[in-house]
């Protein structure tokens, strides 16, 4: 199912689309379009998730980085056509100055089932994605060639689904992926968020953390973590509850404790996030 938004201001064109892979449940939560021919800057705060982004033809001078102080100098540019990067517990920073990209968001155990990665070696950094870099040609040229969004984003969901259905573990990654919860419908309907359900999975604890660190690159603890926030997000960004009641009915201790965890992951308070300007989902920040 693919859904769009497009907004045209004076001679600025912005147009997004998502695709929800039904192919994919568990390992892909959604395949997403973006194109702008404004220049821009954004800070998409984390979603404990991996993320591979293929640039398309007219894309220019983007970059993306995980720290504000460097972000254009040492930021990932449009050279390489694609990046993978892990947005699991640290703000991304995105400028260009016109883009037109195609963006797989996946559960973190895509590491290892798509690209062969222990998920803790992509925890908050960015690469060019060597493993699969005979591949990039021939997803680069269908990608162009494709005639719309919703034929790319198949042709995406199909080509990992091959991926999986290769990886030596799959029996052991559909263990892993028997109960993924949906934990929100999205930000004006369009981008679904789950997150995969631990909670009884049997194993001794020593095997439980190796588990963890492989298939999801950070604790189960910090992982539970990270939604916490994300859902906490969506209250601040969707609703006019007031933060003290957010921040009790969230399970924090008190409004110190709330804001302190919320800057762990935002660099920003929960106040200044309620004031900010959101692009295309509560988690995109305009700078």
């Amino acid at each position: 199912m693919a859904e769009n938004s497009k907004t045209r201001i004076g001679v600025v064109r912005e147009e997004f689309n998502f695709y929800e892979p039904k192919k994919l449940q568990g390992i892909v939560e959604v395949i997403g379009g973006f194109y702008s021919d404004s220049p821009s800057r954004f800070k998409v705060l984390p979603n404990g998730k991996l993320e591979i982004m293929f640039f398309l033809e007219g894309s220019s001078d983007c970059s993306l980085s995980f720290s504000k102080q460097t972000e254009g100098e040492s930021g990932h540019g449009v050279k390489q056509p694609c990046i993978l990067f892990g947005d699991f517990t640290k703000p991304t920073y995105i400028s260009f100055q016109r883009i037109h990209m195609m963006v797989v968001i996946m559960e973190p155990i895509a590491a290892k089932a798509v690209f062969g990665l222990p998920a803790y070696e992509m925890k908050d950094v960015a690469i060019e994605p060597f493993m699969i870099k005979n591949s990039i040609p021939y997803i680069q040229d269908n990608l162009q060639r494709l005639p719309n969004f919703t034929a790319r984003a198949q042709f995406l969901e199909n080509f990992i689904l091959k991926k999986i259905q290769e990886f030596p573990e799959l029996l052991m990654m559909k263990r892993l992926i028997q109960s993924t919860q949906i934990v929100a419908s999205g930000y004006n309907g369009f981008k679904p968020e789950s997150r995969l359900d631990w909670d009884h999975i049997n194993f001794s604890r020593a095997h439980f953390h190796r588990l963890c660190k492989d298939w999801l690159g950070i604790t189960y603890a910090q992982y539970l973590g990270v939604h916490q926030f994300r859902k906490v997000l969506n209250q601040i960004a969707t609703t006019d509850i007031p933060l003290t009641d957010i921040a009790y009915s969230n399970g924090y201790f008190d409004q110190s404790h709330f804001n302190r965890r919320f800057k762990a992951y935002s660099d920003m308070s929960p106040g200044a996030f309620r004031k900010a300007q959101l692009k295309i989902a509560p988690d995109t920040i305009v700078l």
